[in-house]
């Protein structure tokens, strides 16, 4: 059951809350639950603390000035790997202190009219719920890394230079808005190729922001928003205008290169009209240069993000004006064939302006591309063709697309061509399994001469081999296996002039 202790101090030997109950130790500075010296607290469920001391103290006398768990001696408290701990102080003149602990599974921190303060426990294994009124929120006085996930639902997390606030690579978020943010800096580790979201805010403004790594490369980054202009005024072309507002992210550990996803709120950046858009813009030697991927247009857009293109170098950010994008050429069409072992890809273009480079990128499996080669753009308004050549697919078949990259390093990609290598195979069994002992296979394409049959065991070990005259237009071959082969999985191998096949077999 869910239990509320409300009276006078309560004196326990131990005290125990199941997953899915709740205990609230007290609702005033004077009740809390003494244990008394050998007593055991175990906490499945929730455990829901008001008073402003915090949780635990132990090896002192009782006193209002403790805790809302009390031990007479040596402190015995074991949160459990599903347990909650809840800190819901409401006074509206005074901090709750949280309870420096390394053991928290799930933390909630709600509340009215009151700031929560954080001077140790730094790792969670679970969740960090903030739900809290109070006029500051939380503040942190130690670092803090959250491993599982982050719950903003009301309420805003202080953070500084020392005092961060990380998040694990496989941690997720969960809300943010204008009433709940991550004021300063904060961490994210990233080992995938997702979107790794920033809930920072400042000013009563929620101006999250977004890291998108190109590869599955461990990395740190770490990034912080201001709610005011940066020092850097001067811009290039296209730009035409840079918002009062900046965001510092900066690569700290690892070598990912990332796309940075900028967000917008209910207020407009300074001179934005219809006619233009807004995008990424970076500050690269004291200027402000765009780095488009995705625009927001048009820029009088109140909500909306804005995606640069994958940069291996990070540092501040904004969001830049520059007027709205037309298309820049125009792709007729791009093919591709396999001839001679060579994959040859061609494609045709018009009215080409302001374009800067044809990146050829290639798949295995037709998500994942990586560049092969570059050709630069001719800028020509006529037709142009292209054409590029590469190797023939080792894995049978591979994907082709062309990105497309304007001048001011926005792009956008062609349609995927696909590319089947087909590789006839010079020998194939015809039985398979095998019964009676004979294995029956059909080779093509061979040149004339002797070539060894082996039989390999899944060990490696070779257990039986023969001879045998083949030619290109062989008919239908058999070998007789062994008797002493035992029933089971082996590999038989056509070895000889060149050649080199294996089939997996299986002898009944």
């Amino acid at each position: 059951a869910d239990v509320v202790f409300s009276g006078s101090p309560i004196v326990v030997d131990s005290f125990k809350v199941d997953l899915g109950s709740s205990a609230t130790v007290g609702t005033l500075s004077t009740r809390w639950l003494t244990v008394r010296d050998g007593g055991t607290v175990l906490i499945n469920g929730k455990i829901v603390t008001p008073k402003l001391v915090g949780l635990v103290s132990s090896g002192t006398a009782t006193s209002s000035t403790a805790g809302g768990l009390q031990f007479e001696g040596v402190e015995k408290l074991i949160l459990g790997a599903n347990s909650t701990v809840e800190y819901s102080g409401i006074s509206v003149n005074n901090t709750q202190n949280i309870t420096p602990r390394t053991d928290y599974k799930n933390l909630i921190i709600s509340g009215v009219g009151v700031s929560k303060t954080m001077i140790a426990g730094t790792t969670f294994s679970g969740t960090l719920t903030i739900n809290s009124s109070g006029a500051t929120g939380l503040l942190l006085q130690t670092p803090v890394t959250i491993n599982t996930g982050l719950i903003l639902t009301k309420g805003k997390i202080n953070t500084d230079a020392t005092n961060t606030l990380t998040l694990g690579a496989s941690a997720t978020l969960t809300g943010g808005s204008d009433s709940s943010y991550v004021v300063g800096p904060m961490i994210r580790n990233v080992a995938g190729t997702s979107a790794y979201m920033f809930p920072l805010g400042k000013g009563g403004r929620y101006r999250p922001a977004a890291v998108t790594p190109s590869a599955a490369t461990a990395s740190t980054f770490r990034a912080e928003f201001y709610n005011n202009a940066y020092t850097t005024t001067a811009f290039n072309a296209p730009l035409t205008s840079v918002d009062t507002t900046y965001w510092s992210i900066t690569r700290t550990t690892g070598t990912a290169s990332a796309a940075i996803t900028l967000y917008v709120d209910s207020n407009l950046v300074p001179n934005a009209s219809g006619a233009s858009e807004l995008v990424v813009a970076f500050d690269s030697v004291s200027r402000w240069v765009s780095k488009k991927a995705t625009a927001i247009n048009p820029s009088t857009s109140l909500s909306g993000s804005a995606k640069s293109t994958v940069l291996s170098t990070f540092g501040t950010f904004t969001l830049g004006l520059k007027p709205a994008s037309t298309v820049p050429v125009t792709l007729v069409s791009f093919k591709g064939s396999l001839k001679n072992n060579k994959v040859n890809l061609t494609w045709t273009t018009e009215n080409e302006i302001g374009m800067s480079l044809y990146v050829v990128e290639e798949s295995v499996d037709g998500r994942s591309f990586s560049a092969i080669g570059i050709l630069s753009a001719r800028n020509i308004t006529r037709t142009s063709d292209y054409i590029f050549n590469t190797a023939a697919p080792k894995n049978n078949i591979a994907y082709y697309r062309i990105k497309l990259v304007q001048v001011d390093g926005s792009f956008y990609y062609s349609n995927i061509v696909t590319i089947k290598n087909e590789i006839k195979k010079k020998f194939v069994l015809l039985n398979n399994p095998v019964v009676n002992n004979t294995i029956k296979f059909q080779t093509s394409g061979l040149a004339k001469g002797l070539y060894q049959i082996q039989i390999i065991g899944t060990g490696g070990a070779l257990v039986q081999q023969q001879q045998i005259m083949l030619d290109e237009n062989s008919a239908p071959q058999q070998i007789n296996i062994n008797n002493i082969l035992s029933k089971g999985i082996y590999f038989v191998r056509l070895i000889g002039n060149g050649v080199f096949e294996s089939e997996k077999v299986i002898i009944q």
